[in-house]
């Protein structure tokens, strides 16, 4: 406790200038009375997205969490009478309505898929790290579902038991993930006092070594693959 309070006056009487090269975008009460109550819809993370790429940004997190996806009503509709058109099942349009009909569901079908306009702006960005969670503890056994592939890609193998062990995660789903840059977690230790004063660098899982949204951050602005973070026991990661 002693340890906790000397830290945290430490913290207090410590002034740093963050750098003029990181910008923060909050989601914050003038931003929701602005834009409408939370959740808010993927139309605008895409916004949130193209207002950085459009600036040239370098890297961009997203700590918003897309675990479920988020279609409009009557998309699945419209997908099903596409297939209808194209499968000839409704010979009695002719060519002139066919085309006319096909091009409004087309129209219709941009509009309502929010999770596509979101894909669609990540994987143009080409730079977005959006988060995953983990629930901690040692696993006994195989995890029920594997760390997917678009989580694997940026998380070196673990196999020392180095990071923070985790028996269950959540993803994000698996368009946006495979869209993103990289997929971090966002896994927070909270001391017995209920402060967070401290995060994993990594969390094991499955066997992979999974980056904190923090550790993704540095390595991607610094242009580093995961082959280039090394595991070192009793030191921490090497960049």
């Amino acid at each position: 406790g002693l340890e906790r309070r000397l830290y945290d006056a430490a913290m207090r009487h410590s002034e740093r200038t963050p750098s003029e090269r990181i910008a923060v975008i909050a989601i914050d009460d003038r931003s929701i009375a602005n834009i409408g109550r939370w959740p808010w819809p993927r139309e605008v993370h895409a916004e949130l997205i193209d207002t950085p790429k459009a600036a040239r940004a370098k890297t961009v997190a997203h700590t918003a969490l897309f675990f479920e996806p988020q279609t409009a009503r009557g998309l699945d509709s419209l997908r099903a009478l596409r297939e209808q058109l194209e499968g000839g099942t409704l010979a009695d349009l002719g060519p002139q309505a066919r085309e006319t009909l096909v091009r409004s569901i087309d129209q219709a079908e941009q509009r309502l898929d929010s999770d596509g306009r979101l894909v669609q702006s990540m994987a143009a960005a080409g730079n977005v790290i959006v988060p995953s969670v983990f629930e901690l503890g040692v696993s006994v056994g195989r995890p029920d579902q594997p760390l997917p592939a678009f989580a694997q890609k940026n998380a070196p193998t673990d196999d020392s038991g180095f990071g923070e062990p985790a028996q269950r995660s959540l993803q994000p789903i698996a368009p946006i993930g495979e869209a993103a840059a990289a997929v971090a977690h966002l896994n927070q230790l909270q001391d017995s006092d209920g402060a967070v004063r401290q995060e994993a660098l990594l969390v094991n899982f499955d066997g992979h070594a999974v980056p904190s949204m923090a550790l993704a951050i540095a390595a991607h602005s610094l242009n580093l693959a995961p082959s280039d973070l090394r595991l070192a026991p009793g030191v921490g990661v090497e960049l």
